[in-house]
């Protein structure tokens, strides 16, 4: 918050006698605000405006301590008791109008980004539309790259993603590709590979006021994380070619999904996941999505393993920790958490792995039964892979995200500690039988007295069936014709206008 101080007005002469001086010590009473230290943001040294405030300032707010001069003013005792306060000369610089960065006078540079994310806050990946600004991870993102003037807008940036997680999804390499402002003037070599030239920064007085800047490239990842969330992290980038396309370029997908042992069969379960190798219709372990335009279900599964992922299920098998590793070109909407789902009965013993290969012949089972997906919290988009993409890390960049890292493994670490304490403490405790006639024994099974008796299953081949492709397809033709013959009935001349010659 501004510091205030009331102060006198500057007193250059000696004090009059009498009460006129009092008088004119008393009127001359005025506030000085002091004004918050200004943040240098632009590490390039253009005089646009950009960049904002210092990440870590975003949230908190600016304080700034009494300028240097205010340890200059003076307090002049007078005859009659009075005090006058001295003040330096008012030197206050005069405010400077903030300018539009001017992006014609830099070329681009294509790049791959990789991000790393925690998901729970975020509504997905992908942004939700023009108003969204901080409820997805994309639109935060991209909103980071405008402050620091690395582009200019989405659009023109010629932006595009490897993969769209949905609500409390993770990801440690989601990748983006995207069109950056560059530092370099002209290029050699190496530094060939992304650079976009622009005629507008080819004009000779351009070049003349850019002959003494900087010829290294710009540390996209520090510019960028400075304006990030802890949360969301850019860990590395890489320049690349002209037809290079995040989505489409990328030759396979992997995704890990965490789950406790419990009373889950490993071995059942990894028998299971062998028979989703290969190229199927995966209709029946997706959430269909119609409306998108989306047609076409058959994707290619390179490998599906399910093995520990630390060493404490060794030492403590019930509450060990397994890791399911899904490899694929690419996936459909929720196809994971169905697949992870599906999983979990085979693990339970309420389905057999026969189930896998009967779910994913469509042509006996062209109907999805309704099942509930697996959880959200335990899933990232772990990895991208793209032939011949050679990242580019920060040692001080990779330090810091870290520590971040490892502050929140830390905050998860020690509540699952505590959580996992009270549940050995209810597994030691002797719970008096509620059963009068089986008072003799003194003790009864913690677990029956938790409420965790599951359900009964029923098998999925038995459960209530969702539509067919075929049917939704056709419910959506219909909604859409709906709509349009509404929009038509509310503009003139249209149908129904013998005016209108069509």
């Amino acid at each position: 918050e501004m510091e205030t101080r009331e102060v006198g007005r500057c007193a250059t002469e000696e004090p009059q006698a009498g009460g006129a001086a009092a008088a004119a010590a008393a009127d001359s009473t005025r506030t000085l605000r002091t004004r918050p230290a200004e943040a240098d943001d632009n590490d390039e040294g253009d005089t646009g405006h950009c960049g904002g405030e210092r990440a870590g300032e975003r949230d908190r707010g600016t304080s700034a301590p009494l300028h240097s001069h205010s340890a200059h003013v003076h307090t002049h005792a007078h005859a009659h008791g009075q005090t006058t306060t001295t003040m330096p000369p008012n030197k206050r610089r005069k405010k400077q109008k903030n300018r539009e960065f001017d992006f014609s006078r830099y070329h681009e540079r294509h790049v791959a980004l990789r991000i790393a994310y925690l998901g729970m806050a975020y509504h997905g990946f992908a942004a939700q539309g023009p108003d969204d600004v901080d409820s997805t991870v994309e639109a935060v993102l991209l909103i980071a790259l405008q402050r620091a003037c690395l582009i200019q807008d989405r659009v023109s940036s010629r932006y595009s993603r490897c993969g769209r997680t949905d609500k409390g999804v993770s990801a440690f390499g989601q990748v983006i590709s995207i069109c950056l402002r560059t530092n370099l003037t002209t290029v050699t070599g190496a530094n060939e590979v992304g650079f976009v030239e622009k005629e507008s920064a080819l004009d000779a007085a351009v070049q003349r006021k850019l002959i003494d800047s900087p010829k290294e490239e710009l540390d996209f990842v520090h510019l960028a994380n400075r304006l990030l969330p802890d949360d969301i992290r850019v860990t590395a980038w890489s320049p690349v070619a002209d037809d290079f396309d995040a989505r489409f370029s990328a030759a396979s997908r992997s995704y890990k999904y965490f789950f406790l042992r419990e009373d889950n069969d490993i071995e059942q379960m990894r028998a299971a996941a062998k028979l989703f190798i290969g190229v199927h219709d995966f209709r029946n372990f997706c959430k269909m999505d119609i409306a998108g335009g989306v047609t076409n279900f058959k994707r290619k599964i390179m490998s599906v393993t399910i093995s520990p992922a630390d060493s404490t299920v060794d030492t403590d098998p019930e509450y060990g920790m397994y890791c399911i590793d899904v490899c694929g070109q690419a996936f459909v909407w929720h196809q994971i958490r169905c697949m992870a789902a599906v999983l979990f009965m085979v693990g339970r013993g309420d389905e057999t792995p026969e189930i896998i290969p009967a779910l994913l012949d469509v042509e006996t089972n062209p109907r999805k039964p309704q099942y509930a997906m697996a959880d959200d919290l335990p899933l990232v988009l772990y990895d991208c892979k793209f032939p011949g993409l050679v990242w580019r890390y920060g040692a001080v960049s990779l330090g810091r995200i870290a520590t971040i890292l490892h502050s929140h493994f830390r905050q998860a670490a020690l509540t699952g500690a505590v959580v996992k304490s009270m549940l050995q403490g209810l597994r030691a405790a002797e719970h008096p039988d509620p059963d009068p006639e089986t008072a003799a024994d003194a003790t009864v099974p913690w677990t029956a007295t938790m409420g965790y008796a599951r359900r009964p299953h029923i098998a999925l081949l038995k459960r209530a069936t969702a539509e067919t492709f075929e049917v939704k397809v056709e419910v959506q033709r219909l909604k859409v014709a709906t709509k349009e013959a509404a929009a038509s009935e509310l503009e003139p001349g249209v149908a129904g206008d013998s005016s209108n010659p069509a």
